[in-house]
């Protein structure tokens, strides 16, 4: 009830079918334009490993690429103009990814899933499908986080959503807390 708005996001996972050594599987990829129906004008990718047989057979390579988007754009809309606001931004990234890596470029891509706000609040159950916690601000400040304690006796809270930031360091330094509270 404190905080009514946090970040969105807008994911795409597909295989990719390449023998192609990259340097590193990790890229932060800067889009030639903002990118359709979200706040940002880039989005994150990620690999899997050439080796890792766990996530795809030899010779292909699972790919995770995310973006932030405003959880507004995506309420109330009717299934028909939820599906093509999904598929514009599926083909701008798309579009983007082969840009930004010419050596995959006709590679073939199998299996694409998008996800949005909407596929997160269904398997996650957060609000609107917030993802990435509370951001610092002046409006959300360290003095209005969610407490790490409860009402309840030897349970605390952890998470990003009681230690201001986004992503694994919100949720760590939200974990290093209540182990610093159980301590002491």
């Amino acid at each position: 009830k404190k905080f009514s708005s946090a970040p969105g996001a807008f994911t795409l996972n597909f295989a990719i079918e390449t023998k192609v050594e990259l340097p590193t599987c990790y890229y932060q990829v800067h889009s030639r334009s903002q990118i359709p129906h979200c706040e940002a004008g880039a989005f994150f990718v990620s690999f899997s490993l050439q080796d890792d047989l766990t996530k795809s057979p030899i010779g292909f390579r699972t790919v995770t690429i995310s973006t932030q988007t405003n959880v507004d754009e995506w309420l109330g809309l009717s299934k028909e103009n939820y599906n093509e606001k999904k598929k514009i931004v599926e083909e701008f990234i798309l579009s983007e990814f082969d840009y930004a890596f010419p050596e995959l470029h006709g590679a073939n891509k199998l299996y694409p899933l998008s996800g949005t706000p909407d596929t997160f609040e269904f398997y996650t159950h957060r609000k609107n499908g917030f993802v990435g916690g509370i951001p610092h601000s002046i409006h959300s400040s360290l003095l209005f986080m969610t407490p790490n304690v409860t009402p309840f006796h030897n349970l605390y809270m952890v998470g990003d959503t009681v230690f201001p930031g986004q992503g694994t360091p919100a949720v760590v330094l939200g974990a290093l807390n209540v182990v610093k509270r159980i301590l002491s």
